[in-house]
């Protein structure tokens, strides 16, 4: 059983991702693993990604984080033209469904440029309460454990100044 789960949208065009952003996948996974999520989806359109994941896929020390989907939905990806964000309830549907008795945590974030982050500095309560309830592992089938992360922009610089948890965007806060 994972802990936490990480469920991206489906992702396309590793090449020009890696023309503007350098090696952004890689540190993005490396940086959820580092903090504590244990499996991450990656949901690739066109089967572009696959080649440069392979070390993900490959390595001893890795095994079982990486849940690959090539060419996701195959079906879908004959006919959806270049509206390629349609993909994502299905992805996104897929990811949770799939983990939702396998998985303690599920969480959803957006993109490659988005980063989990919980301020255990300021919220040292929230963040143990967080590693207490995951250690646990009591919960049943009939509980419910969620933790619902919301940031909007507001004219605020740093909308999210009061939350425990907030995703990040390229290093800031939204």
């Amino acid at each position: 059983v994972a802990r936490a789960t990480l469920c991206p949208h489906p992702l396309y065009n590793y090449l020009r991702v890696d023309a503007y952003y350098p090696d952004v996948i890689h540190e993005w996974m490396a940086y959820h693993r580092f903090v504590g999520f244990d499996r991450f989806h990656l949901y690739d359109l066109f089967g572009d990604f696959g080649p440069h994941i392979r070390p993900w896929l490959l390595s001893p020390n890795d095994a079982g984080f990486l849940r690959f989907f090539p060419r996701f939905p195959d079906p879908m990806n004959h006919t959806s033209g270049s509206s390629c964000c349609c993909n994502e309830p299905m992805a996104l549907d897929h990811c949770i469904f799939v983990n939702q008795l396998s998985s303690q945590w599920v969480m959803v974030v957006h993109s490659f440029d988005m980063f989990v982050r919980i301020d255990t500095d300021r919220f040292p309560d929230f963040a143990e309460g967080m590693r207490r309830r995951v250690a646990m592992e009591k919960l049943s089938l009939g509980d419910v454990a969620e933790v619902i992360v919301l940031s909007r922009s507001c004219g605020s610089t740093n909308a999210s100044q009061g939350a425990a948890a907030a995703v990040e965007r390229g290093g800031r806060s939204i």
